[in-house]
């Protein structure tokens, strides 16, 4: 039961933390009021966008309170985390490119560089833009760079499942029975040099997939000795004895040891539980998310 409480624990803690820095690095539509009351931004070819009396209108206003430090409904956690860098600046407002009411706006934007530029009610102007960010936006040590910058929330989708896993996984550890072996001191070192070991590389890059992309000779030698402290946390000489000690109906009599066959069995199906998910959701991310 002890190997199997580790296992569970390592299979949950694992995407985990590789789901906490995990950025599909889908394009991103951002929005900025115009400081001008004039259109002089927009394209000669293409008119600004009128989106007076629209949800779009209604979402414009919106924005337009939260500059003014109005009480708006809830845009505050989709604004750019940058701070005005000459004199004010009017912060992005960002949404993903599938959200309403932006969506329609996304698609007069897909497969063009430039920008668009919406008016709303009197001579209020707001230049849309369609981002698109790239491994070359993290770097080793200073994280994502991109600008202007998402919010944690918007750039990594998949926190809140990541930290889910991980509280299932200690939840399970901590609610199934304990082994006679106990956890000790060294088994709660050797768990966070595990962890820590895993996941430095994903967040001193700012990303899980860009971690193996951008900095593979820090991040696999990282990943091989945290490789290694798992196999120390396991105890597999310890636990697996425990756990298949031989009984007088299942060995010779005398026997000091399971079979080679059991150990290797259980062997196997720790490494299933520990790093299956992760290898599996590692490879999945690198199919779907490798930019």
């Amino acid at each position: 039961m002890e190997l199997l409480k580790r296992a569970l624990l390592l299979g949950c803690l694992l995407p985990g933390l590789w789901l906490l820095r995990l950025t599909p690095l889908e394009p991103l539509i951002t929005i900025v009021p115009v400081e001008s009351s004039a259109p002089e931004l927009a394209s000669p070819a293409e008119p600004p966008l009128v989106a007076s009396g629209t949800p779009l209108g209604a979402l414009l206003s919106d924005i337009d309170a939260l500059a003014a430090d109005r009480e708006p409904p809830d845009l505050r956690w989709r604004m750019t985390n940058e701070a005005p860098r000459h004199g004010f600046k009017p912060r992005s407002i960002f949404f993903r490119q599938d959200e309403k009411p932006v969506r329609a706006i996304a698609d007069r934007l897909a497969g063009r560089e430039s920008f668009l530029l919406v008016n709303s009610a009197g001579n209020h102007y707001y230049r849309v833009d369609r981002l698109t960010f790239t491994r070359e936006d993290f770097r080793p040590l200073s994280g994502f760079v991109g600008s202007p910058a998402p919010p944690s929330s918007i750039l990594y989708p998949f926190q809140v499942v990541g930290l889910a896993l991980i509280l299932a996984g200690f939840g399970l550890f901590l609610l199934l029975p304990h082994g006679a072996s106990g956890v000790k001191g060294a088994d709660v070192a050797l768990l966070l040099a595990t962890a820590v070991l895993f996941a430095g590389p994903l967040f001193l890059v700012g990303g899980s997939v860009q971690a193996l992309s951008r900095w593979p000779w820090i991040t696999v030698p990282s990943w091989a000795l945290a490789a290694a402290a798992m196999h120390l946390f396991a105890s597999p000489q310890r636990n697996v004895r425990l756990t298949l000690h031989p009984s007088a109906e299942g060995f010779a009599a005398g026997a000091d040891a399971p079979p080679l066959r059991s150990v290797v069995r259980v062997g196997f199906a720790f490494l299933a539980l520990a790093i299956g998910p992760a290898t599996v959701l590692v490879a999945s991310s690198f199919a779907l998310w490798n930019r």
